[in-house]
């Protein structure tokens, strides 16, 4: 692990069990080939990946960090820490929220 990522873990106490999320870029991909225009809207390709979120990290199986650090890698605007802009406008706009 490079020591640059490895102190942003740190600073913002993030565990990162392995690596980035492999389930998390399968899914990514299976929507890319299934139902690419799930991906080229960017509020249907955060409810998706919201929706990735709740499976892996409310099955205990990730942390939200992995799965948010793959959306990031997947070319969506994500900071270490930062994950109000990966979150869905409707989620963000309901009472859950």
């Amino acid at each position: 692990m490079k020591p640059e990522f490895c102190s942003i873990l740190g600073d913002n106490n993030h565990i990162f069990a392995a690596s980035a999320s492999g389930t998390t870029s399968t899914l990514l991909s299976s929507a890319k080939i299934f139902n690419p225009s799930v991906l080229s809207d960017p509020e249907a390709k955060k409810q998706y990946l919201m929706s990735c979120l709740a499976y892996l990290v409310g099955g205990c199986m990730h942390t939200s960090h992995e799965v948010f650090y793959t959306g990031g890698v997947a070319g969506m605007n994500y900071t270490a820490g930062k994950y109000i802009d990966l979150l869905p406008k409707t989620f963000t706009s309901s009472r859950l929220y």
